[in-house]
């Protein structure tokens, strides 16, 4: 890690989690991060889903220490069944407890491991039979599959991009879900809609708490707005760019597109990084947008060679003035550059030399 008062200098953690010692691989195992603890004070610990179950690392609370991983649940790990090429599992308060469950969608549906606040878990339990593998015929291949506070009572629900639109199943409050009901009758697979072409998003854009649908298709950006339940008003095309087919063209292989709240006015901006630099559309709170403007002349597909499936690219408030900052793992090292708080970022600046593609820490690779 890179402790924030000391930039650059990095912490080695343990040697758990890791692909040459452990042989953690992506396309295998699930390697997560949250709190585990019912006194944690929202200090993140590692969890990773191995094997023969899950393993938990807990956070010291001080500067780059985890206690060693051990095995707290026989449950999510491949020799259980769990395929990372088909099944999602994932960390997140389902309870509003203060520490994270364990929720995966497998083959028969959804499943959670409720924290019991310990850094150990409950064994699993089905709580849905539907938007799984073999129960609802879902594949990552074709559906999208969100956690989000749908409807602002505080609770994650599980909103669904399906064959025929989305779905949302409502959290009950205890960490099981209501029944999939029709959110959206737009957006599905039938209606053209493909996970390798099209991006989907969920973000507040219209500054009300609840995720609106922000999707890029042939033709630029459409947006859904949240009716206030879960469900969502019909897809409108809001503006004619960061489309596949658009002056320029964006595609999903080679230019990433976030929703961030860039100039810290509570709504989500579009942020798109294209082939020469960083653009934004800046929300005008009514589910449109301004006309995009660029940004940045860094962190491109051709102005830096930045490429998906080599550099990860974050926007994470690295300074603390409440805006989000561009952090990248380039070929060389690791990079920031800083937002001004309206949404305009400087020149990219070194934070370590540790974390890089092509340096002598080693190669560091999306594995």
């Amino acid at each position: 890690m890179i402790r924030p008062n000391h930039p650059g200098e990095v912490v080695k953690i343990h040697q758990l989690f890791n692909y040459t010692v452990n042989g953690w691989r992506n396309d295998v195992h699930a390697r997560l991060i949250g709190p585990t603890n019912t006194a944690s004070d929202g200090a993140m610990d590692l969890i990773g889903c191995g094997l023969n179950g899950v393993y938990v690392s807990k956070n010291t609370r001080q500067p780059g220490e985890w206690t060693p991983g051990i095995p707290v649940l026989s449950s999510f790990g491949a020799a259980q069944t769990w395929d990372a090429k088909k099944h999602i599992r994932w960390v997140a308060d389902l309870r509003k407890v203060g520490y994270v469950d364990l929720i995966g969608f497998g083959t028969g549906g959804v499943y959670i491991c409720r924290g019991k606040g310990d850094g150990t878990f409950e064994t699993h339990q089905l709580v849905l039979n539907d938007l799984g593998t073999t129960a609802g015929g879902w594949s990552l291949e074709k559906h999208l599959r969100f956690l989000t506070d749908a409807t602002g009572d505080g609770f994650l629900d599980i909103l669904g991009f399906g064959n025929n639109g989305v779905g949302i199943a409502k959290n009950k409050g205890d960490g099981t879900f209501h029944g999939s009901i029709a959110a959206s009758a737009e957006f599905g697979y039938n209606q053209g809609w493909r996970v390798e072409t099209h991006e989907r998003l969920l973000g507040d854009i219209t500054g009300d708490g609840k995720p609106d649908i922000v999707a890029f298709k042939e033709d630029g950006v459409i947006t859904a707005l949240n009716k206030g339940d879960g469900t969502f008003a019909p897809g409108k095309h809001v503006l004619n760019f960061f489309g596949n087919s658009t002056n320029p063209p964006w595609t999903k292989s080679m230019h990433p597109r976030m929703l961030a709240d860039v100039n810290g006015n509570g709504r989500m901006d579009i942020v798109g990084f294209g082939d020469w630099g960083v653009w934004v559309a800046f929300s005008k709170g009514d589910g449109t947008f301004e006309e995009p403007k660029q940004v940045s002349q860094e962190w491109g597909y051709l102005k830096g060679n930045w490429r998906v499936e080599t550099h990860r690219r974050w926007l994470v408030d690295v300074n603390g003035n409440g805006t989000p900052d561009i952090v990248g793992v380039g070929y060389d090292a690791l990079l920031v550059s800083y937002n001004d708080g309206a949404g305009n970022f400087g020149p990219s600046q070194q934070l370590s030399k540790f974390f890089n593609t092509s340096g002598a820490s080693g190669t560091w690779t999306r594995r």
